[in-house]
């Protein structure tokens, strides 16, 4: 599910018409320090609560298969380019890229800013080239759903393979 809403996220980056240079996107902590040049853009998941029982949720996304709980996973983003103009600029096009995917799905916590590292404190950036970060920490809810039902419908009514005649007056 993460991997669907980073990809749904990338899309609408790479499809932003005021984006003038695509960045390397990757999800991941295995693509830090040096993601492939800049501009860059990882996404590295972290924790976060999970909330809401199945009647809760039941009621918000009914379905098949339903929706058991709500995931509330904090991911941080490392946004960088060679300057604090082009890292300012990609950052507020990934944010963008993110209402647009997530329309009240996500939330951003937090930023953090390190400039001319390696020299910076930004630790997991130690090793990579210089220019300016940004960690951008944001909050991604996702639903953790149960298994498929086969006899069920998406619209959760029954299958049962008898029809229903309905005189019409």
């Amino acid at each position: 599910m993460l991997k669907d809403v980073f990809a749904l996220a990338t899309e609408k980056l790479r499809t932003a018409p005021a984006v003038r240079e695509m960045p390397s996107c990757k999800l991941g902590e295995e693509h830090l320090p040096s993601p492939g040049g800049c501009p860059a853009i990882v996404w590295v998941p972290g924790r976060g609560p999970i909330s809401g029982g199945r009647q809760a949720i039941d009621q918000e996304s009914p379905g098949n298969p339903r929706a058991l709980f709500q995931r509330n996973l904090g991911i941080n983003a490392y946004v960088y380019a060679e300057s604090f103009n082009g890292t300012e600029a990609l950052l507020g096009h990934f944010v963008a890229a993110l209402h647009a995917a997530l329309p009240g799905r996500w939330t951003p916590t937090s930023e953090s800013w390190s400039m001319g590292w390696p020299v910076g404190t930004v630790e997991p950036m130690a090793h990579a080239e210089s220019g300016t970060l940004c960690i951008l920490s944001f909050d991604v809810r996702l639903p953790l759903f149960d298994e498929a039902n086969p006899e069920v419908t998406p619209d959760g009514m029954a299958i049962t393979g008898n029809f229903v005649t309905v005189e019409l007056s």
